[in-house]
């Protein structure tokens, strides 16, 4: 009877070390794909701010703000299931 209990944690603690590397793994992706966010997002507000800046002639810029929503687009179209 103890084998069989002992035998039973062990197989279940390492279907919990599985699930953790599985989470782990997708945290790592939600993590990136966050800072990628928020960097896009900085850019475009400081280029909003510019072109929002009367004080300062109007230059050829990046459009950060394309970017911001090519990312956000992209994301939502390949939205990360529960089962993955």
């Amino acid at each position: 009877m103890v084998t069989v209990v002992i035998g039973l944690m062990g197989w279940r603690l390492n279907a919990i070390r599985a699930d953790r590397a599985k989470i782990e793994a997708k945290q790592i992706h939600l993590i990136r794909t966050s800072e990628k966010i928020l960097r896009l997002t900085k850019q475009a507000q400081e280029q909003l701010l510019r072109v929002l800046d009367e004080t300062r002639p109007s230059a050829k810029e990046t459009n950060a703000v394309d970017g911001l929503s090519a990312l956000i687009r992209q994301s939502i179209n390949r939205r990360v299931t529960p089962d993955n």
